[in-house]
């Protein structure tokens, strides 16, 4: 073998065995190196997604804390009678005749809750239906405030209103807004929440009150629906009808009677009598 053949052979060694071990060190050492950097880079951004995640979850817990007290109680029989009891109450304090309006159940079927786990409603409905008649629109829009003051997880699915034409005229000098000739009715629904207070009262117990009555007091309370139902609601988020917003112009744009009668309509009226 000549010099140049000599050179040549182990030039040749030389390069399969540069190709034999950087292709061992690439499989060997490169990429499980490489696929390890890429696995700590992906474990690294799946805990930076985890935590931030955790961030919101605990930015968020006071606010779902306030929204679980909004929610009914969680047994759904306490819910419902509870509920029940409220709107009646409610109907009462806007000076609604007893014999003039009805709360009856009523069933929510076909509304499907979202899922939080398989076969775990999100939430569970509760609905009710309210007739009032014979009531006059001043305490239609009296009864609309004081339901809408009532921080509970709940809304108006459907409401009717008509207006009765067989009824004689106002007496002269009082507001068209005064005719009870408006028959109303409307569908409610309010909301059970999964993780809610499993409490005898419908609304939870204030911890001003709580802290006020002691233990054995909070306790009675808790257990006592009839007590907690004279308790003024605590306002754990802003409901639509806020006390500084004033509903009474609503009368003046009385949607089913018209404008109250002017000055010259009284004078007139009073000429042909």
């Amino acid at each position: 073998m000549t010099p140049r053949e000599r050179r040549l052979a182990l030039l040749l060694s030389l390069l399969i065995a540069l190709f034999v071990f950087g292709g061992g060190g690439y499989f060997a050492v490169y990429q499980p190196l490489s696929d390890s950097w890429a696995a700590a880079e992906k474990l690294e951004q799946e805990n930076g997604e985890r935590q931030d995640k955790l961030n919101k979850a605990l930015k968020d817990k006071p606010r779902l804390d306030r929204t679980l007290k909004r929610s009914l109680p969680a047994d759904q029989d306490t819910a419902r009678q509870e509920y029940d009891a409220a709107l009646n109450k409610l109907l009462r304090d806007a000076r609604v005749p007893a014999s003039a309006f009805t709360v009856k159940p009523k069933a929510t079927d076909g509304k499907v809750a979202p899922e939080i786990a398989p076969k775990k409603p999100a939430f569970t409905r509760v609905g009710l239906e309210v007739t009032m008649t014979k009531v006059s629109y001043a305490t239609v829009l009296d009864v609309l405030t004081k339901y809408y003051r009532l921080n509970l997880l709940q809304q108006i699915t459907k409401f009717t209103v008509k207006k009765t034409e067989d009824l004689p005229p106002p007496p002269l000098g009082s507001s068209v807004s005064d005719r009870p000739d408006l028959t109303v009715s409307f569908v409610t629904e309010a909301i059970i929440l999964d993780g809610a207070e499993n409490r005898r009262s419908l609304l939870a117990v204030p911890t001003a009150t709580a802290a006020a009555a002691g233990g054995a007091g909070y306790a009675t309370l808790f257990s006592s629906p009839e007590i907690a139902r004279g308790m003024t609601p605590v306002q754990w988020e802003p409901v639509l009808a806020v006390p500084s917003r004033d509903y009474s112009p609503m009368l003046v744009k009385d949607i089913f009677h018209g404008p109250p009668p002017g000055p010259g309509l009284i004078r007139s009226r009073r000429r042909q009598s």
